[in-house]
């Protein structure tokens, strides 16, 4: 029992410690509030597009830590989800389970009201990224770890893709 309570004990100091970190690094974990998720799967959430080396890029937001997408390493990565419903982006949850996979560095989430389709053909959906009718919501740097990191929004807009 004495074991038990000096790992659960340990088990808090680290995750302590990670919350000081993250909080140091502009990374923000932890149920501080209640949010409404409008990326899951089970929701209505569906994905648009993804590069074209992606495989099943549906399994990001299937909500199954055991699934995953594939994606080749030398690829330039990007998805479009749709969300479930309009509306306005706090956060972004990012959630890493895979234990041996590369992990995501460094990201940019942009948004939009109208549907990306309205830009041109479906295979030209990167060119269309830097164009006005995205808007940039935040770059983030996500820690070189396993497990969820909450990234703020510094730029909150209405949005739904």
């Amino acid at each position: 029992m004495d074991r038990l309570r000096g790992w659960q004990q340990q088990a808090g100091r680290q995750r302590q410690q990670q919350d000081q970190e993250d909080l140091a690094n502009g990374l923000i974990r932890g149920d501080h509030k209640q949010l409404i998720s409008s990326t899951r799967l089970a929701d209505g959430a569906t994905v648009v597009a993804a590069n074209k080396e992606a495989r099943k890029p549906e399994k990001t937001i299937d909500g199954d830590d055991d699934s995953f997408v594939r994606n080749a390493c030398a690829a330039q990565k990007w998805i479009i989800l749709e969300l479930s419903q309009l509306g306005r982006v706090d956060e972004v949850e990012l959630v890493m389970t895979e234990m041996y996979s590369s992990r995501v560095r460094d990201f940019s989430v942009k948004g939009r009201q109208s549907h990306p389709r309205k830009d041109g053909p479906s295979s030209d959906y990167p060119r269309f990224f830097d164009s006005e009718s995205w808007q940039l919501l935040g770059d983030f740097t996500a820690a070189n770890r396993k497990g969820a990191q909450l990234f703020k929004m510094p730029l909150r807009r209405r949005i739904r893709r």
